[in-house]
C-alpha cells in the first residue's frame, strides 16, 4: 500500500517542484524547494505509520528505495544552493577549480564508504534485514557511521540518499565543467566521468519498473528481432538509463514474488495512464470515439 501512495506522491512533488522559478534568488528557490520536500516527507511518514507494514519485504522497500528517493532531494537541493552562492562569478579558471575540488569530494566521499557505496550500486540484497528494517541491529560492525545524521530512516537509508544526491549533483558538476571547455551542453547529452559525451536519458522511476518494462520487451522480441540475449539486453539498457537492473533473473523472481500489488504494477499502470490519456482526448471529440470504433458521420 504505502509502495503505491509513495510513487503517487512522488509524482505530485515533482510536478510541484517544476512550477518553481529557478531564475529566483537562491535562497528564495531553495526555501521553495525544501518546503514541497519537507510537507511531502511529512505526508509520506504518516502515511506509513497509519499503515503498518505487513511483510518484511515492503519495510525493506520503503527504507531502502522510496524513503531515500525522497530525502535525497533535499540533500541535492543544498548542494545545488551552495553551488549557486560559492561558485566564483565570471572567472573561467577558478570555476573550473571549483567544480574539480567539489568532484574530488565526491569522489573522496564514494571511496571512503567503499563497502555500502559498493552494496548499493551493485544491487546486493543480503544484507538488506540488517540495513533496512527497525529491526536491524544499529551497533552492529557492518553499520556506517555517519558524521551527518540528516535525513530520515535507517542510517543505511539515509547514505544511501546522500549517494543518490551526489551522483546527481555529480553529474551536474560534470557538465557545468564540460561546458567550460566546449560551450553550452546540448540538454539531451551529459558527460560521464570520464568527460566523454553519453546519454542524457535517465531512469528516475523505480528500478524494479524498468527491470518489469525489460522482461515484457524481451519475452516480445521488441529488441533485435528477440535475438539478443537478456543478460546483455539488460545491461545496454542499464547503461542508457544509467541504472544497474541487476541479474535478470534476480529481477523476474522479484516481480514473481509481490505480494502485496499486481505482478505487472508498471505495464498495468501504463495501461490505465494511457487510456485515461485517450479517454480525456475522446471527451473533447466525441466523433473520435465513434470514428474508433468504425462509426462515422
Amino acid at each position: 500500500m504505502v509502495h503505491e501512495y509513495g510513487e503517487k506522491l512522488f509524482s505530485q512533488l515533482s510536478e510541484g517542484l517544476q512550477l518553481i522559478d529557478e531564475q529566483e534568488p537562491p535562497m528564495v528557490v531553495f526555501r521553495a524547494q525544501s518546503r514541497l520536500v519537507t510537507g511531502a516527507l511529512r505526508e509520506l511518514e504518516a502515511y506509513r505509520l497509519a499503515h503498518p507494514f505487513e511483510e518484511l519485504s515492503a519495510e525493506v522497500f520503503y527504507f531502502k528505495e522510496l524513503l531515500p528517493r525522497f530525502c535525497s532531494l533535499q540533500l541535492y537541493f543544498r548542494y545545488v544552493y551552495k553551488l549557486r552562492v560559492d561558485l566564483p562569478v565570471g572567472d573561467k579558471k577558478r570555476q573550473r577549480k571549483y567544480y574539480q575540488a567539489a568532484l574530488a569530494r565526491i569522489a573522496a566521499f564514494f571511496s571512503g564508504n567503499g563497502f555500502h557505496y559498493d552494496y548499493h550500486s551493485s544491487g546486493l540484497t543480503q544484507l538488506d534485514g540488517l540495513f533496512f528494517t527497525s529491526s536491524g541491529d544499529p551497533q552492529d560492525v557492518l553499520q556506517p557511521v555517519l558524521a551527518d545524521p540528516f535525513g530520515q530512516g535507517t542510517l543505511m537509508g539515509r547514505l544511501v540518499a546522500r549517494f543518490m544526491a551526489l551522483e546527481r549533483f555529480r553529474n551536474d558538476l560534470l557538465c557545468r565543467l564540460h561546458g567550460l571547455e566546449v560551450g553550452p551542453v546540448l540538454s539531451h547529452r551529459e558527460v560521464d566521468n570520464t568527460g566523454k559525451l553519453v546519454s542524457g536519458l535517465r531512469w528516475t522511476g523505480e528500478v524494479i519498473h524498468l527491470i518489469e518494462l525489460a522482461h515484457g520487451m524481451h519475452l516480445t522480441g521488441q529488441v533485435n528481432a528477440g535475438e539478443m540475449g537478456i543478460v546483455e539486453f539488460f545491461r545496454q539498457l542499464g547503461e542508457v538509463f544509467k541504472v544497474n537492473l541487476r541479474i535478470p533473473k534476480r529481477g523476474f523472481d522479484d516481480l514473481k514474488s509481490r505480494k502485496t500489488m499486481s505482478r505487472t504494477y508498471f505495464l498495468d499502470k501504463m495501461r490505465e495512464e494511457l487510456i485515461r490519456k485517450m479517454d480525456e482526448e475522446d471527451a473533447y471529440d466525441p466523433d473520435k470515439a465513434l470514428r474508433r470504433k468504425g462509426f462515422f458521420r
